[in-house]
């Protein structure tokens, strides 16, 4: 039997996703996250339905991970803050190659399209997972897969 986690949403994203401002950029629902402008970054994606067996590298609860690949899968980077509210580079080895990622923190998480950090910015409440990064795009429209260049763990729980 496979058993399932569906990860929630903050109120705000859920608020953002009845107003259908949240969509995959595949179309299927029409257009992408709003622009993040000078306001902060944007509301994250719907999170996924999650199979717990997905995130057996990423055990250790504050820790921010990404996979090359789509479902948690293939080469894997892990990053655990050394320190709150400042921005930093993922490496040259994971720099725009992620497809999926979870926030296994109890606090939100930036993640960025650059570094040094654009206004390409999405936020991710705790816990939070994306399968599949290529189904989703920055505020300026672009796609989001293999191009996760920089993070921010954010000392606060609320995005």
């Amino acid at each position: 039997m496979t058993r399932y986690i569906l990860m929630t949403v903050t109120t705000v994203a859920a608020a953002a996703l009845i107003g259908g401002f949240l969509t995959p950029s595949s179309g299927i629902a029409g257009g992408s996250p709003p622009s993040a402008g000078s306001q902060g970054p944007s509301d994250p994606p719907p999170s996924a339905t999650l199979n717990p067996d997905a995130f057996s590298q990423c055990d250790n609860l504050g820790e921010l991970c990404l996979w090359r690949d789509g479902d948690y899968e293939n080469t894997f980077w892990s990053f655990i803050p050394s320190s709150w509210d400042r921005w930093f580079y993922v490496g040259d080895n994971a720099n725009d190659q992620s497809s999926s990622l979870y926030n296994n923190r109890s606090r939100c998480t930036y993640v960025n399209k650059d570094y040094p950090p654009s206004g390409q910015t999405i936020a991710l409440p705790q816990q939070y997972a994306i399968e599949h990064l290529s189904n989703w795009s920055w505020p300026d429209g672009s796609n989001m897969n293999d191009s996760i260049s920089s993070y921010n763990f954010l000392s606060t729980s609320s995005c």
